[in-house]
């Protein structure tokens, strides 16, 4: 197995899929650091022996946090310490997606977006555990930028536990075994929520507009695409109450 396998695919296609694809200036930066990594171009430090002079040359990580290569002892270190604060109980997988089409705001709104996405997410499984299974829960949310063939999509992987403390926090309400909570209302109030929060954005005029967009209809294009493109905003799977 290649020490790197990401490294070497940027390296024999890289230039191919700049030319292909609008990357942002943190992925073209990315993309330069993960091809230099551990590389003489990367620069090198020394390891000399007091005895025998004896010298080791060890070229420099690149330390950029997509690495796979010089960041795996971070994660590691990130997933026990997970592990350590989850609770003895059945936890469940979801994944909340922006849709296509707000790529291109993505792109010139980023810090706003990502806030809006981790917002409308919680925001959203708040309200749909409290309806429908009156419990006050809670979650471990992480963002993802890339997809996983490197184009741009967001998305929150969020960790949560089948259940909640009940009104009162005194007592641990469980979930339906074969059941937690409906993902098309959990979807239908999530996206609500995110297109309230882009909406007031706008309003507010904290939203840059890409240019390929009506500057003046851009509310009435907004929600007439959030209508027609509803169908990919969440889904979600059952897991046991572990990270690898």
């Amino acid at each position: 197995m290649e020490k790197n396998p990401i490294q070497s695919l940027f390296l024999h296609h890289s230039e191919a899929f700049r030319r292909q694809n609008n990357l942002s200036v943190v992925q073209l930066k990315a993309m330069s650091a993960i091809e230099k990594c551990s590389t003489e171009r990367a620069g090198f430090h020394s390891f000399i022996c007091d005895s025998c002079g004896h010298t080791e040359i060890a070229y420099n990580s690149c330390r950029n946090r997509h690495c796979p290569h010089c960041q795996w002892v971070k994660q590691e270190i990130w997933v026990d310490k997970v592990k350590s604060r989850l609770l003895p109980v059945k936890y469940v997988h979801i994944v909340f997606t922006l849709p296509e089409f707000l790529n291109e705001f993505v792109l010139i709104n980023n810090k706003l977006i990502y806030d809006i996405l981790f917002e409308a997410s919680w925001h959203a499984l708040h309200k749909c555990a409290a309806s429908y299974l009156a419990v006050q829960t809670g979650a471990l949310s992480v963002l993802h930028t890339w997809g996983q063939n490197l184009s741009l999509h967001p998305h929150i992987h969020m960790l949560v536990p089948t259940g909640g403390l009940d009104t009162d926090g005194m007592q641990w309400i469980a979930s339906k075994k074969k059941f937690f909570m409906p993902v098309r209302v959990l979807s239908k109030i999530f996206r609500a929520r995110v297109m309230f929060l882009l909406l007031e954005a706008l309003f507010d005029k904290s939203l840059k507009i890409p240019e390929s967009w009506n500057q003046r209809n851009v509310a009435e294009e907004l929600k007439m695409l959030a209508k027609k493109k509803n169908g990919s905003f969440t889904r979600k799977k059952h897991d046991q109450a572990r990270l690898k």
